[in-house]
């Protein structure tokens, strides 16, 4: 089970976060799409959970549990 709760995101020097009290659930077995226009934050999301971010570059709030 993956859940995400009020997963902020904001990259250094933007004046507003990419990412904004995000949060779900996936249970095992459950088929997952994110979906929005570009520039919504997509992989972003995605890049938090996979712990693909760069701590120097960007701030990180929230909780995300495998």
């Amino acid at each position: 089970m993956l859940k995400i709760n009020n997963l902020h995101v904001k990259y250094r020097g933007a004046k507003t976060p990419s990412i904004q009290d995000v949060s779900f659930e996936v249970g095992k077995g459950d088929q997952v799409a994110i979906l929005g226009p570009s520039g919504c934050g997509k992989s972003t999301t995605l890049n938090a959970i996979a712990g693909l971010l760069d701590g120097k570059e960007v701030e990180i709030k929230g909780e995300i549990k495998w």
